[in-house]
């Protein structure tokens, strides 16, 4: 337990002197800002970005990467910007699904561009018919829709479950309202799959990329608490260095109270996050996990709002926009825990 903390909490320490950032940090960050900037260039832009290939096949161009490493990554991302954390998560978890899928799924998507992104529907359905298994359906809100090169869409398959892959030519996009600007609603009509694009939704993969994303949407909150908390903890410095003593210090007492309790949570939270992702085998229990976790983290985030009374006064303050962050992405996890319980 403690060494897969100090892999996600490795950027943070506490002294007796208060509240620190290590090196490692800075550098994250520095990425971090990288792939936020390109969040409204042009495609190209994002596609370069190594956050979104962390669990896609090296064998493909990707990291391979091991959980921990996807968690702490969406964490980072989360801290200064949910959509990309949100988009993250949905690509990540997709990759790692058509890693496991049988071949050539993966040389498909990859083989001739490993930049390709690839994401999953769970809400919304769509039914294969006749002998040249024709998909046609509709999926609301589907995560990263605006990014995607293909789709890993739920259907029916003469009565039975499956996931089927389909090219971002064969579908159409309709962008949905929300906080999520890169989802969209996705149809087909009539578009005929090929055999190998029909796959499994009870195969290892399929359930492992599930937890996968149930853990990444969690995380985006999580990690959105965490940069309220950064950017609280920050201002609570910085007023302090300018007060002189006074009525400014002596409101700190009660403050600094909520700092250390919601610190507290916000690390449980991710270490309750990254405990579940590793349970792939048990889909419920790590949803279940991961509310309560969700949960935890937009307590603590509410706890700052209210603890500090001139973040709910401005707009502007980074406290308030990752709070605002916090509730979306807490409305957007549980609306995918809700569809994952239903699977």
């Amino acid at each position: 337990m403690r060494d897969r903390r100090a892999t996600i909490m490795e950027d943070r320490v506490v002294t007796d002197k208060g509240v620190r950032m290590t090196e490692p940090r800075a550098a994250r960050d520095a990425q971090a800002a990288g792939f936020l900037s390109a969040m409204g260039e042009p495609i190209a832009a994002v596609r370069d970005s190594p956050d979104l290939r962390i669990l896609q096949p090296s064998g493909f161009g990707g990291g391979s990467g091991t959980v921990e490493q996807f968690i702490a990554a969406v964490v980072r991302l989360a801290r200064e910007d949910g959509q990309a954390a949100w988009t993250a998560a949905a690509v990540n978890a997709a990759a790692f699904e058509i890693g496991g899928a049988p071949e050539p799924a993966g040389a498909d998507v990859w083989g001739h561009a490993r930049q390709a992104l690839v994401t999953s529907a769970y809400r919304g359905a769509g039914r294969l018919t006749g002998a040249d298994r024709v998909l046609s359906g509709r999926w609301p809100s589907v995560p990263a829709a605006r990014w995607a090169d293909w789709f890993v869409l739920p259907a029916d398959d003469a009565g039975s479950a499956c996931r089927v892959l389909v090219a971002r030519r064969d579908v159409d996009i309709a962008p949905v309202a929300g906080p999520a600007s890169a989802w969209a609603e996705v149809t087909v009509t009539g578009v005929a799959v090929a055999p190998h694009h029909v796959l499994e939704s009870r195969s290892g993969a399929s359930i492992s990329a599930q937890v996968l994303l149930s853990a990444g949407m969690a995380a985006a909150v999580a990690g959105a608490a965490d940069g309220a908390w950064c950017a609280h903890v920050a201002q609570m410095k910085e007023r302090l260095a300018t007060s002189h003593g006074g009525a400014e210090v002596a409101d700190q007492a009660p403050s600094t109270v909520h700092v250390a309790h919601t610190a507290c949570d916000i690390d449980a939270a991710i270490l309750q996050i990254t405990d579940a992702a590793h349970h792939a085998d048990d889909l419920a229990a790590a949803v279940r996990a991961h509310r309560q976790a969700v949960a935890r983290a937009r307590e603590a985030a509410d706890t700052l709002m209210s603890a500090g009374r001139r973040h709910a006064l401005d707009a502007a303050d980074p406290v308030c926009r990752l709070w605002g962050d916090v509730h979306a992405g807490a409305r957007l996890a549980i609306s995918l825990f809700d569809c994952l319980d239903r699977q």
